[in-house]
């Protein structure tokens, strides 16, 4: 892959393209406020569910990067995107210093992440505040540096951007919006690796850090632990290639993703359920029918060869969107831990490396052949299981139906102009979104739809189409508009056992 493509993609973390169910219920509580029509409709959004980080002194995985997006729509008929003539503008109030919650970042970049940093300013330039950039048809901050503590150190891993878009020439306020920023330090490194963690949450620690560093030493023969100690920390993308931080990684060596999914599938006993992925995943759902415990079974690197029961849970919540709440797992779409280990690595199939892990891993894919796949360029296409955007079923499964490539991935495929994130909100996060963490995250998320249409539902869903339309419209237009929508009422999740954070 060339480095030109891996620039492209700096910023990106995980995630899936996923499309939010249709249906008739109204979400509880949604549907009983009155419309109010603005001149300008401002659609903002995160581009992914949750981004995570993974930093410390002695080096990582990601560093603070959110990257937030906004659509301005002027109302009309027929509606016109705007770009011209305005700018747009973001704060995030009382999240203004991040650079004094996570002072190692800023201390410590030049020599992880290549860039000596002026504190509170991102690698990508941007701060907390500032100016978003055009590009194309809409507007982006790329980068923001943003910390799951606020400016009194308390632990809110759920920023919200205040948009405000205005004009030129007048300064004249012409639209607002509000959108979550959501991030999150519950990476489950510290599950099996060890390591004190900070404030309550499951942070990478440097301690941590240390542990997974001598495992890598005595599986590869490096010595990265002993040179941490000694000035010079270790990120894997210095190695590894990872598109999550635009990184080539070293000829002959594999992707970070295969790397880390084809090996860590070997030691979590998968059994299709949300949890599986909470191991290392920030998850706040918990139990479920078909995991009534909230158990999973994994070899932890601490007590090697034994396998011990660990119970994920998190005060964030990757995935938190309308399909959680009808208890689709994340295995429907990506598929198994296995499977997905497989598939990265059935990319790369002459290399000696993931020859030996898929050998390991052919066990555990009961006869099933991995489908390759090339990591962040290729995620579940949303039209595997909505197929030409129709309703799909609860049982369906997208795994092995990869998009063709990066434009082609959810969060940056358009219809209309109109970014499908911008009416269905980030992967992962997908309107309505469901009370899993608290009920301030709840409004928050769902701040946008709630404002332009009265309920928690992506825009224009149950024929509103008046949120950016003066003159109702003929035809088709897209499908999902016309159709009824399905939201997943309270009680939903109250039946699968999700638990919500303490």
């Amino acid at each position: 892959m060339s480095k030109d493509v891996y620039r492209k993609l700096r910023g990106a973390v995980l995630a899936a393209g996923l499309l939010a169910f249709s249906g008739i219920l109204l979400l509880s509580g949604c549907g009983q406020k009155s419309k109010t029509y603005y001149d300008y409709v401002v659609l903002a959004w995160n581009d992914l569910g949750e981004h995570c980080i993974m930093t410390t002194k002695y080096g990582g995985i990601l560093p603070p990067f959110n990257t937030v997006w906004a659509q301005v729509i002027k109302r009309g008929n027929p509606p016109r995107i705007v770009t011209e003539g305005i700018k747009v503008t973001y704060t995030f109030p009382n999240f203004e210093h991040p650079e004094k919650q996570i002072p190692e970042f800023w201390e410590h970049s030049e020599q992880i992440w290549g860039k000596k940093l002026e504190p509170g300013i991102g690698l990508a330039g941007k701060g907390t505040s500032g100016e978003m950039d055009v590009r194309g048809n809409a507007f982006v901050a790329e980068g923001i540096p943003l910390v799951p503590f606020d400016d009194q150190g308390n632990f809110n891993p759920y920023p919200v951007a205040h948009i405000k878009v205005v004009g030129e020439q007048t300064g004249k306020v012409l639209g607002e919006t509000r959108s979550v920023a959501p991030l999150s330090v519950e990476s489950g490194c510290g599950m099996c690796h060890g390591g004190q963690a900070k404030d309550g949450s499951k942070f990478l620690t440097a301690e941590t850090w240390l542990n997974i560093l001598a495992v890598h030493d005595s599986l590869s023969g490096t010595n990265l632990r002993e040179e941490a100690l000694n000035g010079h920390p270790a990120a894997c993308a210095a190695c590894h290639a990872d598109p999550a931080v635009g990184a080539p990684g070293k000829e002959g060596v594999l992707n970070l993703a295969a790397a880390m999914m084809g090996w860590h599938a070997q030691f979590i006993e998968d059994e299709g359920t949300p949890n599986t992925c909470g191991v290392c995943h920030p998850s706040a759902i918990g139990k479920s029918k078909t995991n009534p415990t909230g158990a999973v079974k994994v070899m932890r690197a601490v007590e090697f060869g034994k396998w011990t029961e660990v119970y994920p849970s998190n005060r964030t919540s990757c995935y938190r969107d309308v399909m959680a709440g009808y208890g689709i797992s994340c295995q429907q779409c990506h598929g198994t831990m296995a499977q997905q280990g497989a598939s990265l690595l059935a990319a790369t199939p002459e290399h000696p490396s993931a020859q030996k892990l898929l050998a390991a891993l052919e066990p555990k894919l009961n006869g099933r052949k991995p489908v390759p796949r090339t990591p962040w360029l290729q995620e579940p296409d949303c039209l595997g299981c909505h197929v030409g955007y129709s309703k799909s079923y609860q049982n369906i499964s997208s795994y092995g139906r990869w998009v063709e490539g990066f434009d082609k991935l959810y969060r940056n495929s358009r219809v209309f102009g109109v970014y499908c994130e911008a009416c269905h909100n980030s992967t992962h996060s997908l309107w309505g979104t469901i009370h899993v963490v608290s009920e301030e995250v709840y409004q928050a998320d769902n701040y946008q739809p709630l404002k332009y249409q009265g309920i928690a539902a992506p825009i224009g869903a149950r024929g509103n189409c008046d949120v950016c339309h003066t003159v109702v419209p003929k035809g088709d237009m897209h499908k999902n508009m016309r159709q009824a929508y399905y939201g997943a009422p309270h009680s939903r999740y109250e039946e699968i056992n999700f638990s919500a954070s303490k």
